[in-house]
């Protein structure tokens, strides 16, 4: 662990090196929303994630996994027909190797 004491008296520069690269978190939307038909998704994934396999998961309202769409790239753009599906809210979550993102999304059709 990190530990430094300083002494609030002291005007010595503290430079602090760190091995780690704050990466940022991936960037996903979808819309028009509500939708009718099609809604676009928009899914960006930082370069410096380096991901293998990336996906959106779709979900019901009662939690059932009703879909799941393959990100092929970092910079990825896909339609999502929703017309297989009854009309209702619907939520997503962005999957990326193997690790969800907290945040759901709603999706109103």
């Amino acid at each position: 662990p990190f530990q430094v004491t300083v002494n609030p008296n002291d005007t010595t520069d503290i430079v602090v090196q760190m091995d780690t690269i704050f990466v940022g978190l991936p960037e996903y939307n979808n819309h028009p929303n509500p939708f009718v038909g099609l809604t676009n998704f928009h899914v960006q994934i930082p370069d410096e994630m380096n991901f293998s396999t990336a996906y959106l998961s779709i979900y019901n309202i009662s939690g059932k996994l009703v879909d799941q769409i393959e990100i092929l790239s970092s910079d990825y753009a896909v339609q999502w027909s929703g017309s297989n599906y009854e009309p209702g809210v619907y939520l997503y979550n962005l999957v990326v190797d193997n690790k969800p993102f907290a945040t759901k999304k709603m999706i109103i059709r």
